[in-house]
């Protein structure tokens, strides 16, 4: 391995507090597709940062599982909030990434995208040499990181629909429950909203109140809330 390289070895070993038993795994978390302009049989990065966001996201859902009592709405924006492109260009950020990859020499910036990739390349490289629990305290400590900015997310989505009304200035929402379908031990429930007197989502859920909340998710997919 040529110094340069061992040099960045031993950089990402110490921002990410793990000590690589393969180095050439390290490295090639580093190395960015266009670098084949310089050296053609250089492996690239592409393959860990698969293999990383799956890892990603479910160091984030653990965490987030035990960290908080909400309901899948809640947490679901909770990890699409942690694990954006934005935010890993921030962790990678944090790291100092974009010093210690290696691109193409014709190669003048790294994008938030680019930090991104290759912030989960490095994380899928954790795992592959050290196992989950390696993976996962690095990534714990970058979510926990902003977890605080996030906060504001842990609201379900009938307190989110009401919130948005009332910051349009509209009439605030009103729901009607339909009639229970299914046998009475496992009867659905359907619910709809109506947000300014305009319909606005339909739900169902094993009561009326997630039948609500699944209302209220479908209204606020609707105004463009959540995805």
């Amino acid at each position: 391995m040529k110094r340069a390289d061992s040099t960045r070895v031993a950089q990402l070993e110490e921002v990410t507090g793990y000590t690589f038993k393969k180095k050439d795994l390290a490295l090639t978390s580093l190395t960015h597709c266009s670098y084949h302009n310089d050296e053609p049989e250089a492996a690239d990065n592409q393959r860990l940062e698969f293999l990383g966001d799956a890892v990603l996201q479910l160091c984030c859902a653990s965490l987030l599982y035990r960290e908080f009592d909400a309901d899948e709405g809640v947490l679901t924006r909770l990890r699409a909030a942690l694990v954006c492109k934005h935010a890993l260009a921030g962790y990678a950020g944090e790291m100092k990434l974009a010093e210690m990859a290696r691109t193409s020499r014709t190669e003048t910036a790294i994008t938030e995208g680019r930090l991104s990739d290759i912030y989960e390349a490095v994380l899928g490289a954790v795992y592959l040499d050290g196992g989950f629990a390696a993976a996962y305290t690095l990534a714990e400590k970058h979510i926990k990181g902003i977890l605080s900015e996030t906060s504001k997310l842990l609201v379900d989505d009938k307190s989110a629909l009401q919130e948005y009304a009332a910051k349009m200035r509209w009439e605030a929402p009103v729901y009607h429950s339909l009639h229970a379908q299914g046998p009475s031990h496992k009867p659905l429930f359907a619910s709809t909203v109506a947000v300014n007197g305009t319909p606005a989502g339909e739900g169902q859920g094993p009561s009326k109140k997630e039948a609500e909340k699944a209302a209220a998710h479908a209204a606020l997919q609707k105004f463009g809330q959540i995805s």
